[in-house]
């Protein structure tokens, strides 16, 4: 029997659901867990998960690197904290998991990056829809060549039932929660959009706004962005992200692709997958419809670590998903196109 893989976690801040996975994981043995602040609305769930797999608790991360060298980590924390926090734990793990945003700031983002280059640690990030069985039937349909040279796109979500969407939550609380902007969810869109037109998005323009909440406006965090960009290969296309459906209204979350000789159309939604070509239109089965395939990244992440190969991110897909959502950010503010910032 193989060896497992000793795993610890910093913190269950966002969704839970990548640290108890791994945690949970037959290759993996959780021997610790910690905060990310020595005080969260969130301890219950550390605690409640280092007791169920009998790891110990720390108190904070320097309790936590005490302990020794881990496998991998899982870092789930706040956009603005996860850059000091991988900085503490980077010398102790040859591999982490980490939540999005992975930074609040470019600059947090290059630290990320730079000490991920330095200690060469895999990195992997909470963005699962790569490994969605339907993003994966249309990436082979464009790999087959079903719909041509890919040329133009769009993708949009719009997101629902969780804690933007209230009304009631204080101002100050919100850039913590939302990372600074709406544009939490702008790195799926960035991930899935570049992984079909197999290419880097190079420059934006964005417009964004607080149309609907009251405190969104007095926090200056925008819950509607328009994002237009060009990726290096010359392909186009429009992204949409906002937080503006409520508990009574499903989320909006789907893409589309049009090439030279046909296009393809997915909603992560429904799941519906479907193809136009020039000579037939027809609907792929629906298969498995979870859209949120947590365990399918963590598997990977694990698999990875297991086989010394690169997971399906990397440390520059990390920094790039921020290099974006920061040119977005600056093109609303000034009104112009701006570049997307590289290595």
């Amino acid at each position: 029997m193989s060896k497992k893989l000793k795993v610890a976690i910093v913190g269950c801040w966002g969704h839970d659901i990548y640290p108890t996975e791994l945690a949970k994981h037959p290759d993996t043995e959780l021997v610790a867990v910690c905060d990310w602040a020595e005080t969260t609305d969130r301890r219950d769930v550390v605690t409640a998960l280092a007791a169920t797999h009998q790891a110990k608790f720390c108190q904070s991360l320097a309790a936590l690197t005490a302990l020794g060298k881990f496998d991998l980590v899982s870092i789930n924390a706040p956009s603005m904290v996860i850059p000091q926090i991988f900085e503490s734990i980077a010398p102790y793990t040859t591999g982490v998991l980490l939540e999005k945003p992975i930074a609040g700031t470019l600059g947090g983002a290059r630290q990320i990056y730079d000490k991920a280059s330095e200690n060469n640690i895999m990195i992997s990030i909470a963005y699962p829809t790569r490994l969605n069985p339907h993003l994966q039937q249309v990436y082979e349909t464009v790999k087959r060549g079903d719909i041509g040279t890919p040329l133009v796109g769009s993708y949009t979500y719009i997101a629902t039932n969780g804690p933007l969407y209230t009304v009631d939550t204080a101002p100050e609380n919100l850039k913590l929660i939302a990372g600074g902007d709406d544009t939490m969810f702008m790195g799926y869109a960035v991930l899935d959009m570049e992984y079909l037109a197999n290419s880097r998005i190079t420059k934006v323009f964005a417009r964004g706004n607080a149309f609907f909440y009251a405190n969104y406006q007095k926090a200056g965090i925008n819950d509607l962005s328009l994002v237009l960009f060009e990726m290096a290969n010359g392909f186009k296309g429009s992204i949409t992200t906002g937080r503006i459906t409520t508990k009574h209204r499903p989320p909006i979350h789907k893409l589309d692709l049009s090439g030279n000789s046909g296009a393809v159309k997915l909603d992560y939604t429904k799941p519906d997958f479907n193809i136009y070509t020039v000579d037939r239109a027809f609907e792929c089965p629906a298969g498995n419809s979870a859209f949120f395939t947590a365990q399918a990244l963590v598997n990977d992440f694990v698999e990875a670590a297991k086989s010394a190969r690169p997971a399906v991110y990397n440390s520059y897909d990390a920094f790039h998903t921020i290099a974006v959502q920061e040119a977005v950010k600056e093109s609303i503010s000034k009104g112009i196109i701006i570049e997307v910032e590289k290595i």
